[in-house]
């Protein structure tokens, strides 16, 4: 459920055709989701088991502080039904 909301807010928001936002969005998502297996991989190596799960909530914390600080550009999002 979540990613069909995502999908539609940055549809809706992007300033761009929604073929190249839908194309944009999904190559990101499809990006981290594929080396963040192996970044874990190595933190937890190099430094404890419990270091990939303090950098994720590191990384949720910045972009929680990004959506905070650019909700400017986000107007643009229609609420829901």
């Amino acid at each position: 459920m979540i990613n069909t909301v995502l999908t539609t807010a940055v549809m809706g928001s992007a300033p761009v055709e929604r073929s190249i936002a839908s194309s944009s969005y999904s190559a990101v998502r499809f990006i981290g989701g594929a080396i963040a297996p192996w970044i874990a991989g190595v933190l937890a190596e190099t430094y404890t088991a419990s270091t990939p799960y303090y950098v994720g909530a590191a990384v949720v914390l910045a972009g929680m502080i990004i959506l905070l600080l650019g909700r400017k550009h986000l107007v643009n999002i229609q609420a829901g039904h």
